[in-house]
């Protein structure tokens, strides 16, 4: 037993490998979009009160101490390098898969279908957002949290380790201060109680209470924050890009329903993974799994992680349903259903497992030799593909640090006294490869309050015209800063 233990930890230590080599080319991706929000009023808090008010202010409807908390250790520590944040966020994408692989495995007592869970979900490009830019990384780290929400009540249920009430604590504080969806982490913890946990194990008053109270704890206490101040979460500034004045405005079950089913249908299933047959494949042997062992199949649980799967599309879909297939486009959302229906392949695929055990020798290393292609399909088109997308981001980078080093190198050479007046154009979105990275024009001042250090922003005066005397400095650099001479020279 402790050597089929030893190689599944093996193999799972495998996937997540699989997983850092994944995603190793968008340790490049630096601060974009929403980032350049949050940075820019980060630089603005001088101060100890202003510091605070920065982390409890709201961004759009999302209450995000936790996630602001790691833009400012990584900016105060690292400037604009981005991969310390991506370090976070790989640990954060290697701690689901972990705790995925031992819920799963707790609630089945099979290592192999513990597996298949944890493997989906890390090999699945459907939520690559997430996983690949900062600015929506907070997505995965409530993921993570909602996940240890139920997974720290469930393990305190079956150890009676009072560890586990400390960790379901903090998950529950930590939740709702990630995404707004959070919120509901709560709601899925008495769910999961009564489909997931033993009844023996919550038999007593004294056996819940120690079961669901720490947890609740924390959410309530975040909730009571967030409620006291929902005004900023209600009349949220982007509910005006889609000519609606608040969330209530905005709200629409009718078309979260229906950007549901279609999201699930038409993006979930088929595109699961990078290649759409490994994808389809998947859903139909979990499929023939379903109805060959139904007798079999543990349905509460099934029945939880399926329920998850929609819900947390429809909740989220009821807020979006204004911006229609843009929202739908956006694969972050994903990320909670990739999840859900990655246990639930695995719920599907448990009494299979045992049953491809009992073949005989040929057939189960053919078996094998088939799960080994699929998922080296999965590996190498999930690189590509994250590869891919990944590589339009790489200039924005760039232009920070050269515009950064030619202040300093012109200040350097003018003398300590000396000062530069750069026009404060807009930068708007254009091409893929343009250095704009905002939704919406914003001038180069905005962006230079965290590109450049505050003395260096001392020496700049923002006008119409650029200095001649700066443009003839860069243009007889321009092997040394090649992307600021193509964006500031007219």
């Amino acid at each position: 037993m402790a050597r089929t233990g030893g190689i599944h930890t093996l193999v799972l230590l495998g996937l997540l490998l699989a997983v850092a080599y994944i995603y190793f080319p968008s340790f490049f991706v630096t601060y974009l979009w929403d980032d350049c929000d949050i940075l820019h009023s980060l630089v603005q808090s001088s101060n100890g009160t202003e510091l605070l008010r920065w982390f409890l202010r709201f961004h759009n409807e999302h209450f995000i101490p936790c996630v602001k908390l790691v833009y400012f250790l990584c900016y105060t520590n690292f400037w604009l390098n981005p991969i310390p944040f991506h370090l976070v966020i790989i640990g954060a994408l290697f701690s689901i898969m972990v705790i995925l692989n031992n819920l799963v495995f707790q609630l089945l007592d099979d290592r192999n279908a513990a597996l298949i869970a944890s493997g989906i979900f890390g090999l699945s490009t459907a939520y690559f957002p997430c996983a690949q830019s900062l600015s929506q990384s907070h997505i995965l780290f409530c993921l993570l949290f909602m996940l240890i929400m139920l997974y720290a009540p469930y393990r305190y249920a079956m150890t009676r380790r009072r560890g586990w009430q400390w960790i379901a604590f903090i998950s529950g504080l930590a939740a709702p201060a990630t995404f707004a969806l959070g919120l509901a982490s709560g709601i899925w913890l008495l769910v999961f109680y009564f489909l997931c946990i033993p009844v023996r194990e919550r038999d007593t008053p004294q056996k819940t209470a120690g079961i669901l109270v720490p947890p609740l704890s924390g959410w309530l206490l975040t909730t009571a924050w967030y409620i006291s101040s929902i005004n900023q979460a209600i009349y949220a500034g982007h509910y005006s890009q889609v000519g609606r004045t608040s969330a209530f405005d905005a709200c629409d079950l009718g078309g979260g329903v229906m950007l549901t089913l279609k999201t699930v249908a038409f993006h979930l299933i088929p595109n699961l993974f990078a290649i759409k047959t490994v994808s389809l494949l998947l859903f139909g042997l979990a499929g023939l799994s379903l109805v060959m062992h139904w007798r079999r199949i543990m349905k509460r649980p099934i029945f939880f992680f399926a329920l998850w799967t929609l819900a947390n599309y429809c909740i989220i879909y009821t807020f979006r349903a204004p911006w229609a297939d843009i929202a739908v486009s956006r694969y972050r959302y994903s990320v909670f259903s990739v999840l859900g229906i990655a246990a639930c392949y695995a719920f599907c695929f448990h009494p299979a497992v045992a049953w491809l055990k009992r073949l005989p020798v040929i057939g189960a290393r053919s078996a094998l030799a088939g799960a080994v292609l699929i998922i080296s399909l999965a590996v190498w088109s999930s690189a590509l593909f994250i590869r891919t997308a990944t590589a339009p981001t790489m200039l924005w980078y760039e232009f920070c640090k050269e515009f950064r080093e030619a202040i300093t190198d012109y200040v350097r050479d003018k003398g300590p006294g000396s000062a530069v007046r750069i026009k404060n154009r807009p930068i708007m979105p254009r091409a893929e490869s343009d250095i704009a990275i905002y939704p919406e024009p914003k001038p180069l001042e905005f962006y230079a309050s965290f590109i450049l250090p505050r003395d260096l922003r001392a020496k700049i005066t923002w006008g119409d015209e650029t200095d001649p005397a700066f443009l003839g400095f860069i243009a007889t650099r321009r092997d040394r800063y090649p992307v600021v001479v193509l964006k500031l020279l007219p």
